[in-house]
């Protein structure tokens, strides 16, 4: 049987495992069109050949004897040199590298590149990974750690564990302020919370960088390209490099396992007395404090309260049962409720309604959410300032919802992403809807496919739209696509700008929270704005006391704030 077929391979195997299934493993290898009879000695040498020539005669199989050898101490065998040292290297590939012409264009640098990457994982050296740390400091003093991985890491693990590594080399020296260079733009952009963490072991590495961090008075970490970061790149190869003039220590390091790699374990928390503590004795096992009037007062306030399993609830009339909160948990849901992508950062009143509104409770809700937003930096450096006196609620008459819509625009802001620096804004009367969207440049045209799309298509035809007179929106084209679809255009005077006042509130309403939430990034207000409209229609309005998106959907948003302490915590009150 030729071995140019293609299946010969595969059936001279198939056969050779079937004529020698005894012997295969302990005392022949057969591969491909090679046979090997092994042996340590001589004398069970011998007996091997006479077991397998035996097989050989039971089954009529004849060998080719000028292609058989006996008695090979060693040899070459499927390309491999083989000696009673073991498998050593073949002298005829050997030879074939050293003799390896040097690349002369990109595609030789490319071949080349890919010999080396399928040997790398052939030599142990060269699987290694590490990183390189400087840490330098006052009076030309300087620190060099190089840094090697005992496990698998990818870049981005070996950016944070160099920075990680770094940070605690800082702090064991006693460092209080440091600024800290980084070549990794997505590390870097992850710990300044401009880049969201999606990946699970990124978060890991994100959560034990905010736990160092917390340690010291500052810590700055910015970007600097990889061609500006030599010298620890060289210390990442195990190299080091000395600057003139400095007092130099080369630290070498090996990290075993990652830095976020620490047991598992369930914590049970032996929490101190609180509130809950005598409405959860008294419910569990009917205990009473000695003086009888608290006793009374425990036995009043406990009809209001159920025992679900571990968990206390309390009572509605009109609401469900809220689940009871203690300090630590009700600050976790307050930052939550008012920081998280659902949150206005609005004032404590309402913040207090949307605690109550997810289904939690505690005594001081209210005051505890006013509390919050007094010592929360952002909301007092870009709160509104009011310098009057509030006015009487005016009526609007809007006889059905999304029946009339003011519109505004708002801009030039930063340039954005898409050439945006425009913002187009649209309020419906009735139920305080707010839809927005960036524009690149201000023209009909664009107005028009607003209109279209974010009005027309979502809510209907509406019977009026109220606009300033801004020539996009006094245009001929616009106001004869208004009149085909039989929609009123009002036009406000220049005199009462006011009559266009409900459009200039979201104008505020989006102004406010894009200052809370960009901070020094303005740049990149456009990719806010999706989450500062969910938040803002998830949210009661003080003048009708129900949020945008039960008024527009008859029933409320569907948020994960109900999971923010999870059901069944387990709690040992002491």
């Amino acid at each position: 049987m030729p071995f140019g077929l293609k299946n010969a391979g595969a059936t001279y195997q198939r056969l050779m495992n079937k004529i020698f299934e005894k012997q295969v493993g302990k005392c022949i290898e057969v591969h491909v069109d090679d046979m090997v009879i092994k042996y340590l000695a001589l004398k069970q040498h011998l007996d091997h050949l006479e077991e397998v020539f035996g097989e050989a005669r039971k089954h009529g199989m004849r060998f080719y004897p000028e292609k058989c050898t006996f008695g090979v101490i060693g040899g070459k065998f499927l390309g491999f040199m083989l000696s009673k040292r073991g498998i050593e290297a073949n002298p005829d590939k050997c030879r074939a590298i050293i003799d390896m012409a040097s690349p002369r264009n990109v595609k030789d640098v490319q071949q080349l590149t890919g010999r080396i990457a399928a040997l790398a994982r052939f030599l142990p050296i060269m699987a290694e990974s590490g990183a390189g740390v400087i840490l330098e400091g006052p009076n030309a003093f300087a620190i060099e750690q190089s840094i090697r991985f005992e496990f698998k890491a990818s870049n981005n693990q070996a950016e944070y564990e160099a920075l990680l590594a770094g940070l605690r080399l800082a702090k064991e020296m006693g460092v209080k302020r440091i600024t800290s260079w980084s070549d990794s733009k997505i590390v870097t952009e992850q710990v300044n919370d401009t880049y969201q963490v999606r990946d699970s072991v990124m978060l890991k590495y994100y959560q034990e960088f905010k736990k160092i961090k917390a340690e010291f008075e500052e810590v700055c970490i910015r970007y600097t390209p990889r061609n500006m970061n030599e010298r620890a790149d060289r210390l990442a190869r195990l190299a080091s490099q000395r600057k003139p003039g400095q007092l130099q220590s080369v630290v070498h390091q090996e990290i075993i396992q990652p830095s976020i790699a620490r047991q598992e374990c369930m914590d049970i928390e032996n929490l101190s007395h609180n509130w809950m503590t005598p409405l959860i004795r008294y419910l569990t096992d009917g205990n009473l404090p000695e003086d009888t009037a608290s006793a009374k007062k425990i036995k009043a306030h406990a009809a209001k309260y159920l025992l679900l399993g571990k968990e206390l609830y309390r009572r509605g009339i009109s609401t469900p049962m809220l689940k009871c909160l203690d300090d630590d948990q009700a600050n976790y849901v307050i930052r939550e409720i008012h920081e998280s992508i659902c949150g206005t950062h609005s004032d404590g009143r309402t913040m207090a309604a949307k605690v109550l509104s997810a289904g939690y409770y505690w005594p001081t809700i209210t005051q505890d959410c006013h509390l919050f937003v007094k010592q929360y930096i952002p909301c007092q450096q870009h709160g509104p300032h009011l310098h009057q006196h509030a006015d009487t609620v005016r009526h609007i008459s809007s006889p059905w919802p999304f029946a009339i819509w003011e519109m505004d625009l708002l801009g030039p802001f930063l340039l954005a992403k898409g050439q945006c620096k425009f913002l187009l804004v649209t309020v419906d009367y009735f139920t305080k809807w707010i839809e927005a969207e960036p524009l690149a440049t201000i023209t009909a045209n664009n107005v028009k496919k607003f209109t279209w799309k974010n009005i027309i298509t979502q809510f209907g035809l509406p019977h009026a739209l109220i606009t300033d007179n801004g020539f996009q929106f006094t245009d001929r084209r616009f106001n004869k696509f208004l009149e085909g679809l039989h929609i009123k255009h009002r036009v406000t005077s220049v005199e009462h700008p006011q009559t266009n006042g409900q459009a200039e509130t979201a104008n505020k309403v989006i102004l406010h929270e894009l200052k809370r939430r960009l901070g020094s990034a303005k740049g990149e207000w456009a990719e806010k704005l999706p989450e500062i409209l969910w938040a803002y229609r998830c949210t009661p309005q003080t003048t009708t006391k129900e949020t945008p998106f039960r008024l527009t959907y008859g029933t409320d948003a569907s948020r994960d704030w109900g999971t923010l302490i999870p059901e069944g915590e387990f709690r040992r009150i002491g």
